[in-house]
C-alpha cells in the first residue's frame, strides 16, 4: 500500500511510537525484538521513496532553506564530538540515532515533496491512530503512568513493567491536534472532533505528562479559532474558554486515579530540580572556557555535567552547541513558523489545504512546546521534519501561485490583442 500511497509511509512515521508501545503491551515479541516496528517503518519509508522517485525523478530537488539549516545543525553536533567531555555518552547516544536521522532528515522529505504525500499522510495518520489511540486508552491495562507490558524490561537499573509514558502520551497528542482542524474525506462532524481530542486528553492524563496535556489544549487554543475563522475577540474567548473547560471535564473524568503529579507542591518541585540543573549547565557553559560560548561544550556534554540529558532542547543546543548551534536553531525555528504563517494567509479560499498547514504548525508548535520538558536533539528529529514539511510547501504554493499569476497574465495579454484567450 505504501508504494501505491507514500503517504501511508508519512503516517506511519508520526505514528511508530504509539503503534510500538500498544503492541509491546500485548505480545513479549515485540519487547524482545523493540526496534522490529521502528526498522518496518524504516523499510516502507524506503521502498515508498524509491517507488515515487521512480516515478516521478522532479521530487529529489535541492533542499530548501530550511532543509538546509536541519542538516547543518545534526553535523555540526557530530562534529561537535571532538570537543566534547562525554565521548561515551556520545557513542551510546548518537551513533544509534542514524537512523531515525535518515528517516526524518533524507527520507521523509523526499515524500513530502509530492504535496499529495502529505494530504494523504494526514488522513491516513487518523485512519491509522484513532483506532490505536481508542484501543490504548480502553482496552489497554493501565499501571500508575503506562500501560502494562506483556513483560517486564529493565528501565535502568530497575525492573519495569510498564511502557514509556510520553511516547504514547505524544502520540495521542498528534492524532488529537490532526483531527481536530484536518478538512478530510473521513467524515469528522465537530461533536467527533472534540470527542478524539478528549480520548487524546484521556490518555495524556493517564500518563500523567502534564507538558502534553498543557500543549494539546494550548495548540488547540490558538489553532482551532483559525481553523474555523473565528476572527472577533468574543468567539476567540469562548472558543479558547470551551476547550479548557473541556480539558477540566476530562480532569475530573480521570479523578479516579492517583494524580499527585497535578499537585501544586510536585509540580513547583519538579520545575525547581529541572531549572536549578538547567541555571548549573549554562553556567557551566559561560564559564569554561572563551571557546566554548560560541562552539559550545559539545553534544552530550549534559551527561558529563549534571549527569542526564536537560530535558529542555533550546538549553541542550545553547549549552552543548553554543551560540553558533542555537543561532541555527533559533533560525529553522523562526523561518518555518514565517512559512507556514504566510501559507495560511495566502491559502484563505483554499481551506483544506490551508487545514493541512494548520495541522503541520499545530504539530511543529505541539513539539517544540513538548521540547522543553522532554527530548533531546538526538531524539527530537520529528520537530525539524515538520520544519522542512512546512517549508516544502511555502515553497510549492509560491511557485504555484507565480505560474498561475503568470497564467492569468497571458490571458488578459491575449484577450486585449487578438480578443480570445490562447488555446
Amino acid at each position: 500500500m505504501s508504494i501505491k500511497r507514500p503517504g501511508v509511509a508519512f503516517a506511519l512515521m508520526l505514528s511508530m511510537f504509539g503503534i510500538e508501545n500498544f503492541l509491546q503491551t500485548q505480545s513479549a515479541f515485540f519487547i524482545n525484538n523493540g526496534q522490529i516496528i521502528n526498522l518496518s517503518v524504516g523499510l516502507v519509508a524506503a521502498v515508498a521513496t524509491i517507488f515515487a522517485v521512480s516515478r516521478n525523478p522532479k521530487i529529489i530537488q535541492k533542499p530548501n532553506p530550511v532543509h538546509v539549516l536541519c542538516l547543518l545543525l545534526y553535523g555540526y553536533a557530530f562534529l561537535s564530538w571532538m570537543w566534547t567531555p562525554a565521548a561515551d555518552a556520545f557513542g551510546r547516544r548518537w551513533l544509534p540515532s542514524y537512523p531515525y536521522l535518515g528517516l526524518f532528515l533524507v527520507l521523509g522529505p523526499i515524500l513530502t515533496q509530492d504535496k499529495t504525500t502529505i494530504r494523504d499522510g494526514l488522513r491516513w495518520t487518523l485512519m491509522i491512530g484513532i483506532p490505536v489511540m481508542f484501543l490504548t486508552a480502553f482496552y489497554c491495562r493501565w499501571g500508575s503512568r503506562g500501560m502494562i507490558l506483556a513483560a517486564p524490561v529493565f528501565d535502568g537499573n530497575k525492573m519495569s513493567n510498564e511502557a514509556l509514558p510520553l511516547a504514547i502520551a505524544g502520540f495521542a497528542s498528534y492524532v488529537g491536534i490532526i483531527a481536530l482542524v484536518i478538512h478530510s474525506k473521513i467524515p469528522l462532524n465537530t461533536y467527533l472532533r472534540f470527542a478524539i481530542l478528549g480520548v487524546a486528553l484521556y490518555v495524556a492524563f493517564r500518563t500523567r505528562s502534564r507538558g502534553q496535556v498543557l500543549g494539546i489544549i494550548g495548540v488547540a487554543a490558538v489553532i482551532y479559532p483559525i481553523s474555523n475563522k473565528i476572527g472577533d475577540i468574543k468567539g476567540i474567548l469562548i472558543s479558547v474558554f470551551g476547550l479548557f473547560s473541556f480539558a477540566l471535564i476530562i480532569y475530573y473524568i480521570t479523578t479516579l486515579m492517583d494524580l499527585q503529579r497535578w499537585q501544586t507542591q510536585h509540580v513547583e518541585d519538579a520545575v525547581s530540580g529541572r531549572g536549578n540543573a538547567w541555571l548549573f549547565f549554562l553556567q557551566e557553559w559561560i564559564t569554561t572556557s572563551d571557546f566554548r560560548v560560541p562552539f559550545g561544550l559539545g553534544a552530550t556534554a549534559a551527561f558529563a555535567i549534571i549527569g542526564f540529558y536537560p530535558h529542555n532542547l533550546p538549553v541542550e543546543i545553547l549549552a552543548e552547541l553554543g551560540l553558533v548551534g542555537f543561532g541555527l536553531f533559533v533560525a529553522i525555528i523562526w523561518k518555518s513558523a514565517v512559512n507556514g504563517i504566510r501559507l495560511i494567509q495566502r491559502l484563505e479560499k483554499k481551506p483544506e489545504i490551508r487545514s493541512e498547514v494548520l495541522s503541520l504548525l499545530g504539530l511543529l508548535f505541539l513539539s517544540l512546546l513538548l521540547a522543553q520538558k522532554e527530548g533531546s536533539l538526538y531524539t527530537w528529529q520529528i520537530l525539524f521534519f515538520f520544519a522542512i514539511t512546512i517549508s516544502q510547501r511555502e515553497i510549492a504554493t509560491r511557485k504555484e501561485m507565480k505560474k498561475s499569476k503568470l497564467r492569468e497574465q497571458q490571458f488578459l495579454h491575449y484577450n486585449h490583442a487578438f480578443g480570445a484567450a490562447p488555446r
